[in-house]
């Protein structure tokens, strides 16, 4: 008997609804690491943690069948929006569950168990989960690519936070990126958060880091005011940060890029070409553009990005 045959009764259970009576099964340390993967992104779905552990899909299904009936995973409700009965459907997504963070825990895991997972589960909504997502597209774009290419290395965020000045090290939130940004005659300070920063260490020692923005199409390119949310806020706020030298102050890089990634190829042009028109020309090469689509395709090493002097750059090149 199979996996999928011990947790199939004759009338089909919900997909995220548990099993009232959970399996018994031995968990493996091939378990372990799915659970603590999970927990490291926050969501993931089937097909990023069969690209993480190198593994056939089909067989870490039945794992995570396992996992999330034994209730080490969950599958949230939030993601329904983008799941669908019958063909075409989306992959499921997991997260962590309270007895799963409790399974890191006795595993030499750094998590707090005591936190309510299944609220935060169940709070979570289709919007931030698919935001976390599309980061975790990146994130294992990034392992799958670096794993062909013996003697180059990935930094991950807390891997790099060793490597900064003391001070942001200290910071309450290190990667916050503030610089100060004048648009249409108004002058203030802006803070914002990047999604993302990683680094490549080539095989002769040589590091490039970058800064992600993971663009869902829904927020407007450009609006008048500094007090409104645009991708255009976001370009003046890297640049001005560029031009105070704010990645070698804060981070200690000597250079950097700001990568995004966006829904459509459209989207793509209308974001370059608001940076060709409204961004001093310092930002033209700061900013390397993709969309979604065309970035799952390629390998993201060698993925050709887009900058606003219509140009394009790998990452390792």
């Amino acid at each position: 008997m199979t996996a999928t045959d011990a947790l199939t009764p004759h009338k089909r259970r919900s997909r995220f609804v548990p099993a009232a009576e959970a399996p018994s099964f031995l968990v493996t340390p091939r378990d372990v690491e799915i659970v603590r993967q999970v927990a490291r992104h926050r969501f993931l779905s089937s097909v990023h943690i069969s690209d993480l552990l190198d593994a056939p899909h089909k067989k870490i299904c039945d794992r995570l069948t396992f996992l999330f009936h034994a209730r080490y995973l969950d599958r949230p409700r939030g993601q329904k929006e983008r799941y669908r009965d019958g063909g075409g459907s989306e992959r499921m997504v997991y997260a962590v569950t309270s007895r799963g963070a409790q399974l890191l825990l006795d595993n030499g895991t750094r998590i707090d168990p005591s936190l309510d997972w299944a609220r935060k589960n169940r709070e979570a909504t289709h919007r931030f989960i698919q935001h976390t997502l599309a980061i975790a597209d990146i994130r294992v774009g990034l392992v799958s690519a670096i794993r062909t290419r013996p003697g180059f290395e990935l930094l991950e965020p807390d891997q790099l936070l060793k490597t900064m000045p003391s001070a942001t090290q200290a910071a309450h939130n290190p990667w916050t990126w503030r610089a100060n940004v004048s648009h249409n005659g108004v002058a203030r300070e802006i803070g914002l958060l990047p999604d993302y920063a990683f680094g490549i260490v080539f095989p002769d020692g040589k590091r490039r880091c970058c800064l992600v923005e993971c663009d869902r199409g829904t927020m407007p390119i450009d609006r008048s005011s500094l007090e409104q949310t645009s991708m255009l806020k976001k370009f003046l706020t890297y640049t001005a940060g560029k031009r105070a030298k704010l990645h070698q102050r804060q981070f200690d890089w000597k250079a950097c890029r700001v990568l995004v990634v966006t829904n459509t190829p459209e989207r793509v042009q209308n974001l370059l070409t608001a940076i060709r028109d409204r961004i001093h020309h310092e930002g033209h090469e700061l900013f390397l553009i993709t969309d979604r689509a065309s970035l799952a395709d390629t390998d993201i090493l060698a993925h050709q990005w887009h900058d606003a002097l219509d140009r394009t750059h790998s990452l390792i090149a």
